[in-house]
């Protein structure tokens, strides 16, 4: 009968046969005997004659797709019918056998298996296949659909029932390896043909591969299954995200647009649109069952399931990036991310903690050249804090894995987690710019609170670096100091702020050698040095010496006096100092400063805006001095006012030292003559004018902070005569043409300061026509009133205008993002200019025209001076000769 059933060429009679087998030989032959008497010389035929049938059949489709028809079609997918009934009868007469072993029936589940996945494959793509023959025989296909399930859960229940054992032959455990890596294709074929099947599949997968670990885990390749669980749990969060209920805006965007990142506003403002909730908690119940076996099957399988977590860390990001408080999250109603949250995010902590040991994971994740989707730049820098949490209860060994950075030619560059979190939080601009809020940490008795995004980057890096090794703290000095030198100050903040928390709970000796050794740093930056990095080092160095003990204060003094180092002191605070240690420095930087800042005013030689470079620690330092001390010099005064008549306010309006100049003049305002005052707002009124930018408006408006107090002298109270009401009218004037200026600034920092100043100003001062003539204009006046009444600001963008804005923002500061390494001697920077400005089209051409004409008439004018006296003087040529030299310069 067996020769008989292999070399018969008609498939019904060799169904038949197989009926017949299994209703005579079975009950007559032994369980033992059965892989050898009959299913390994009847099935490996069974299962080619299915494939023949079901390639004759899938060819006739292809290539006689205009000629087939229905009767034609239906008779092959019969056939194909009853072969599997043949294998349903075999599977469940074998699941009745009492003490079965795999080896008695190692053909069986392989080929049931094969046709289960070519059944299933066969109907997925039916639609196109059949064309328009669809229709006409999809009961059929659903019959064959059918009848492959049936067998399928007969062929796990037999699975289930078939132990594996020490005495299992290998061969065997193989092909039950071999079994399980079918069942996983066939959970991908069904993915998205019936959710409860292929979930029900898979729950089966996990079991069985777990239940037999001890003797599969070196044969199966478990990653594989990680990857394809990890992808359908993607596809169906994906799912579930567009069948959740969305929010309905009821009312302007404007009025939701200063809400939480979240996604989540009042239910006053918003309403729920009509999502499909029944398939959302459907689709949501089946993304939480597979999240469960994913973690099973990662604490099962361990390092053996880690070899390729490339998957599993795309689905993380997906998780952060479309949960809030991602500004990528779509807009769901409060109750759809909370189920989200409840049912599936909840997994994302028990995965990490199964991978922080796992290598390929770090290598995954800090990566040097981390090619990250604009989606997921936020996503990464949540996972990265996430990892951070796990990292201090993990052994030594991993911890120092994630610290350590790889830069070997042999392998894939990487970076320490440190670094990679500070790559990632430069990318995230808008999330600190906007009110991103995330979990705060509880504290006992109070309730938990929302914080920021750079509260909560803050709070966790500080938490994590307290956990490092004292061997590591090296890793953690340079990459704060790295990052605190980068040129986006939102990144440098964070750094910054980390470092104080460094400070405050560290010793008073490291703190100590922190300062010294960022001092070091900023003494060789040559004198007038202004660039974005020195400043942020003073910011650092300001803030540290507030966590410094007095002794060390005092050495710091000594070590670096003010006399040599006055840029130093130009930033430091005092008000940390003895009372002892503060007059000694007041005088050392009035006398240093004071001293050169006259030098230069004597010197007669030709200024350039290189000189005038030279000054601009002179004058930040006495800025400092007199913004914590009150003190009056003369000298001091009698300098600011020559500064204030030789200087050319157009040549230096964007120049730092014209900020340093009314910053330090803004603390002297008491001792200003009227004559001086009017002169300082002069040209200011000029400067404000002129095209600067809002640092130096911002500069203006703090100057104008410290006049709400001050009483301008009369003349009566110096030279005994009848009080000028003139002089006084002039000043007043010229400071409400000043607030009108400000307050109706496009800028709306400026605007804002300038609100909140003259607010200040208006309840301060005595001279109220100040207040009444900076109002003329009627849209400052309704903004006043506004602000006074602490009115909302009506903003005319909705929250997504907001967030593209600073995207754009974001792209800006990217391109603007230049290391510039620090000099560290003076003659690299002895013929500094500033950058010249972008070309401005005509004007500037006609500026230039002009100035052309001016320096020919002013050569007229020498050659005729030369004409009358016959000699020019030394100096006259030496003068002559610079401005030459200057000329060609620039040309060049």
């Amino acid at each position: 009968m067996y020769i008989h059933f292999t070399d018969s060429e008609n498939i019904e009679e060799q169904i038949e046969i197989l009926r017949t087998l299994s209703s005579s030989f079975f009950p007559i032959i032994s369980a033992s005997q059965l892989q050898n008497k009959l299913f390994a010389q009847v099935l490996p035929t069974v299962t080619q004659m299915f494939d023949e049938c079901m390639n004759k059949l899938q060819c006739s489709l292809t290539e006689s797709a205009n000629v087939i028809n229905e009767a034609g079609v239906v008779p092959q997918l019969k056939v194909l019918m009853d072969i599997v009934d043949t294998l349903l009868v075999y599977v469940n007469h074998v699941c009745k056998l009492p003490d079965v072993k795999f080896e008695h029936v190692s053909s069986l589940p392989p080929s049931a298996v094969h046709i289960i996945k070519q059944s299933f494959e066969h109907c997925k793509v039916s639609n196109s296949l059949y064309g328009e023959l669809f229709q006409c025989v999809s009961e059929h296909l659903m019959a064959l659909f059918k009848k492959a399930h049936q067998l399928q859960k007969s062929l796990i229940s037999l699975m289930e029932f078939l132990p594996l054992t020490s005495e299992t032959p290998n061969d065997c455990i193989k092909c039950f390896t071999e079994v399980c890596g079918v069942f996983h294709d066939v959970c991908c074929i069904i993915s998205k043909m019936d959710l409860a099947l292929m979930v029900s599949t898979w729950k089966f997968l996990v079991k069985i591969i777990t239940k037999h670990k001890e003797y599969m885990q070196h044969k199966l390749d478990v990653s594989k299954f990680v990857s394809s669980l990890c992808k359908h749990i993607q596809e169906s969060f994906e799912t579930c995200l567009e069948q959740a209920p969305k929010l309905q805006q009821s009312g302007s965007d404007s009025d939701t647009s200063s809400g939480t990142a979240s996604g989540t506003t009042s239910s006053t403002a918003n309403a729920a649109s009509s999502g499909d909730e029944k398939s959302f908690q459907r689709n949501l119940k089946i993304c939480h069952l597979s999240a469960k076996m994913l973690v099973h099957l990662l604490k099962e399988y361990g390092q053996l399931a880690m070899l390729k977590l490339t998957s599993l860390y795309q689905m993380l990001l997906l998780f952060y990036s479309k949960s809030p408080p991602s500004l990528k999250a779509p807009e769901l109603t409060e109750q759809s991310h909370e189920c989200l949250k409840t049912s599936l995010l909840v997994c994302t902590e028990p995965i990490l903690q199964l991978l922080c040991n796992e290598k390929h994971l770090c290598e995954i994740v800090t990566i040097h050249e981390n090619d990250c989707s604009v989606e997921s730049e936020f996503a990464q820098c949540l996972l990265l804090i996430a990892i951070m949490k796990q990292l201090p209860s993990c052994n030594n060994e991993t911890q120092d894995l994630w610290l350590a950075s790889e830069q070997e030619s042999h392998t894939e560059p990487r970076n320490s987690i440190l670094e990679a979190l500070f790559a990632s939080v430069s990318a995230c601009y808008p999330e600190l710019s906007l009110p991103v809020q995330l979990p705060g940490v509880r504290c006992v008795g109070k309730p938990l609170e929302p914080i920021s995004f750079h509260q909560y980057l803050v709070t966790y890096t500080s938490a994590y670096i307290a956990s490092i090794q004292a061997k590591h703290f090296h890793i953690v000095e340079g990459v704060l100091l790295k990052w605190c030198l980068n040129t986006q100050t939102h990144v440098a903040m964070v750094s910054m702020d980390v470092w104080c928390f460094l400070a405050r709970y560290g010793t008073a000796e490291v703190c100590n050698a922190h300062v010294k050794g960022l001092v070091q740093i900023l003494s060789k930056v040559p004198a007038g040095y202004h660039n974005v990095q020195c400043t942020h080092l003073m910011m650092l160095v300001g803030r540290l010496v507030n966590f410094m003990r007095d002794d060390h204060l005092a050495q710091l003094v000594t070590e670096y006096p003010p006399s040599e180092h006055t840029s130093l002191w130009s930033r430091l605070p005092l008000s940390v100092f003895t009372v002892e240690t503060r007059q000694t420095i007041r005088d050392d930087v009035i006398s240093t400063c004071n001293k050169r800042i006259t030098e230069w005013l004597l010197d007669t030689n030709l200024k350039t805006l290189t000189d005038v470079y030279e000054l601009c620690p002179h004058v930040a330092a006495l800025g400092n001095i007199y913004q914590h001390c009150e003190s009056k010099h003369s000298s001091v005064l009698q300098n600011v006012e020559r500064l204030w008549f030789i200087l050319d306010i157009e040549s230096i309006k964007d120049h730092i030292f014209l900020i340093l100049l009314i910053h330090l003049s803004s603390y002297l305002l008491g001792q200003f003559t009227n004559d001086i005052l009017i002169k300082v707002l002069n040209h200011l009124n000029q400067v404000i004018h002129a095209d600067v930018s809002s640092d130096v408006l911002l500069t203006v408006v703090d100057f104008l902070s410290k006049m709400g107090k001050l009483t301008f002298k009369t003349q009566n109270q110096v030279d005994d005569v009848i009080a000028d009401d003139v002089i006084i009218d002039d000043i007043t004037s010229r400071i409400s043409s000043l607030f009108s200026s400000l307050l109706a600034d496009a800028c709306y920092v400026v605007h804002q300061q300038a609100l909140s100043v003259f607010s200040d100003f208006a309840e301060e001062t005595v001279y109220e026509s100040i207040v009444t003539d900076s109002l003329v204009d009627d849209s400052t006046q309704a903004a006043t009133v506004q602000f006074l009444q602490q009115t909302p600001h009506a903003c005319s963008d909705d929250r997504q205008t907001e967030i593209t804005r600073l995207e754009q923002q974001k792209e800006l500061i990217k391109k603007q993002e230049v290391y510039v390494p620090m000099k560290t001697t003076t003659t690299e920077y002895e013929n500094i200019e500033p950058a010249a400005k972008r070309h401005r089209g005509n004007d500037d051409e006609n500026k230039l025209r002009k100035l052309t004409t001016q320096l020919q008439e002013c050569m007229t004018k020498v050659q005729g001076l030369k004409q009358e006296t016959g000699i020019l003087p030394d100096w006259f040529r030496q003068d002559v000769k610079d401005i030459s030299k200057q000329l060609t310069d620039i040309c060049s």
